[in-house]
């Protein structure tokens, strides 16, 4: 099982917990440093989280909430937006630098025809 699979199971079981759960709010680690304390897997003793952490974090508190959130080019970005800044106020995440998004790669996205992906043409 690669750590992506690893992620996705953690997350779809984090989802049957209740936030409130002691085992909800676990820290997670993903790989092969699962098990391991942050020195002995080489990272910094702080408390800050890595970008992948947050991501997971983030998408792991998504999945568990009560009411729904769409995201699509098709849809308004605010409320995500907001999703995140709340996210990133309760975790105390640094906002984000000046040109950033220079600093982005995006996975590349199928060609769509028609509003179908071209793998379901």
């Amino acid at each position: 099982m690669n750590d992506l699979q690893k992620a996705e199971v953690l997350l779809e079981g984090r989802a049957r917990l209740h936030p409130n759960d002691p085992a909800y709010r676990k820290p997670v680690m993903i790989g092969s440093t699962a098990g391991q304390t942050r020195g002995e897997a080489g990272m910094s003793a702080s408390n800050e989280m890595s970008g992948s952490e947050a991501l997971f974090g983030f998408m792991a508190w998504l999945t568990t909430r009560e009411s729904e959130v769409t995201f699509s080019a098709y849809h308004d970005a605010a409320p995500a937006c907001e999703l995140v800044d709340e996210f990133c106020k309760v975790n105390n995440l640094t906002p984000p630098r000046e040109n950033w998004t220079d600093l982005l790669t995006h996975p590349v996205i199928p060609a769509v025809a028609d509003g179908v992906p071209s793998s379901d043409i």
